[in-house]
């Protein structure tokens, strides 16, 4: 959405707030989880399904830092003219 120059817009307040929320001190983002998660609709389809299956691609450990996540989440931060990121 702040790719699309929807930054200032009222419903992104809540998901900046997470964004921010869950930065860690040092300024990076946290890996939370390996997807697809067991209990998500993929996963369950997985399960139903293992011959077709997908396969996650693991770069990063979980709950480690992300270098994925940093970025992305300090893209979007400079977007919205946060002026911390």
């Amino acid at each position: 959405m702040t790719a699309l120059g929807y930054s200032s817009d009222n419903r992104l307040q809540y998901a900046v707030s997470l964004l921010k929320k869950k930065r860690r001190r040092d300024g990076r983002g946290n890996l939370d989880e390996i997807n697809p998660d067991p209990e998500s609709p993929q996963g369950k389809w997985d399960k139903t399904n293992p011959k077709r299956a997908s396969t996650p691609i693991i770069v990063e450990k979980s709950g480690q830092p992300s270098k994925m996540i940093t970025l992305t989440a300090l893209k979007i931060l400079n977007r919205i003219g946060d002026e911390s990121s």
